[in-house]
């Protein structure tokens, strides 16, 4: 029912190969307990760095032996400096709801890692992630770097549902438009989520935002992935939210999508326009950046009827709160260099920046930013 949309100039429904594609119909995939955390902060780690309590001590009632583990740097001497482990066992009853919500691992962590109980509180601590989902997509071969991808596309006002799923392998490298996980040219989508959802070992990029409106990505998780990661694509995405999102280990790809990509700085959260909504990510060990707003509009989402006459440039921020970079080896939040200068007050609120190769937060050639808190 929606066939028209694939015809005109530039508006062509080929996906290529290797491609999990929904074009007029509608993802609906629940693969996770809507109150299991898929990331928190390590509260504790015992002398021989095999038991560790969580902040969130619910984490301990859904992750279960054998699920694999993150744990994000603690440092920015050099990149890369991640850890894996796998549970050996938990110690919580999940029907009575008690226990100390201890987790054994199978094998020590090769060195400490900092956590709430060293004393410098929850701001420093290492998060710990999840890295074990029950739906899991794997392409069957990934031969020079040309993975699966994802991708919704020309399907306006449809609620799209995706959670709990784990992508391996999935992207194309140097392929424009073949990502993991990717809404492209749908505008607005209100009430889609994409929450507790895992990319791990992306060729190309990892949620990636085109020509799209109103999509809540919450809780997701990305590790060792290539290029910008969680991202809009052109510059006229309005009113997408991030909340409570990870990501770590992004890499400098050996493949640039095209000529004017920034990939080959691999940021976090790379941020095209600022009329989106971020609230408490956390950027942890980027090759680059951690967060860089890069303002600009291009591409097929620049002939939009509803961007007529905008400008990233100068468009009033959306939400910017909560959010933390540590570990990257570039900028920890970056706005520059291109000149945001929006009308009122740009208010980065409660953020935090540590442990960064560069600055915490560098702002350059813009007007009219203000940071709070944090």
């Amino acid at each position: 029912q929606n066939a028209a949309a694939c015809g005109g100039e530039g508006m062509s429904c080929s996906v290529g190969s290797k491609a999990f594609a929904v074009m007029g119909g509608r993802l609906d995939i629940n693969a996770i307990d809507d109150s299991c955390p898929t990331w928190t902060k390590l509260k504790s780690l015992s002398a021989d760095r095999k038991t560790i309590a969580l902040t969130d001590p619910s984490a301990a009632a859904c992750w279960t032996a054998g699920a694999e583990l993150l744990f994000t740097p603690d440092d920015v001497t050099a990149f890369g400096h991640t850890k894996g482990a796998v549970i050996e066992s938990v110690d919580y009853d999940i029907l009575a709801g008690t226990g100390t919500g201890t987790i054994t691992l199978k094998d020590p962590l090769p060195s400490k890692s900092t956590s709430v109980d060293d004393g410098y509180g929850e701001m420093y601590a290492v998060e710990v992630a999840l890295l074990t989902r029950r739906v899991t997509f794997v392409p069957e071969n990934y031969d020079n770097l040309i993975g699966g991808h994802t991708i919704i596309m020309k399907t306006p006002g449809v609620a799209q549902n995706l959670k709990g799923v784990e992508f391996r392998r999935f992207g194309q490298q140097g392929n424009l438009g073949k990502y993991p996980v990717h809404f492209h040219m749908s505008e607005s989508v209100y009430g889609t989520i994409v929450a507790k959802n895992l990319v791990r070992y992306s060729n190309q990029r990892c949620y990636v935002i085109h020509g799209t409106h109103n999509v809540t990505l919450l809780e997701n998780v990305a590790y060792d992935t290539f290029g910008h990661c969680f991202m809009t694509e052109d510059g006229g995405e309005w009113d997408n939210h991030f909340i409570r999102n990870l990501g770590s280990m992004q890499k400098v790809p050996s493949k640039i999508i095209r000529d004017g990509e920034s990939d080959g700085q691999p940021t976090t959260f790379w941020m095209p326009t600022p009329v989106n909504h971020y609230v408490g990510n956390v950027a942890a060990g980027s090759q680059h950046f951690g967060f860089w707003l890069e303002p600009m509009l291009r591409g097929p989402t620049a002939s939009l009827p509803f961007n007529a006459g905008k400008n990233p440039m100068n468009l009033p921020m959306g939400t910017f709160e909560g959010n933390v970079a540590h570990s990257n080896l570039g900028q920890g939040i970056a706005f520059y260099p291109l000149g945001y200068r929006p009308s009122v007050h740009a208010v980065a609120r409660d953020c935090m920046a540590y442990k960064n190769g560069g600055a915490g937060f560098r702002v350059g050639g813009a007007t009219m930013i203000q940071i709070e808190g944090g």
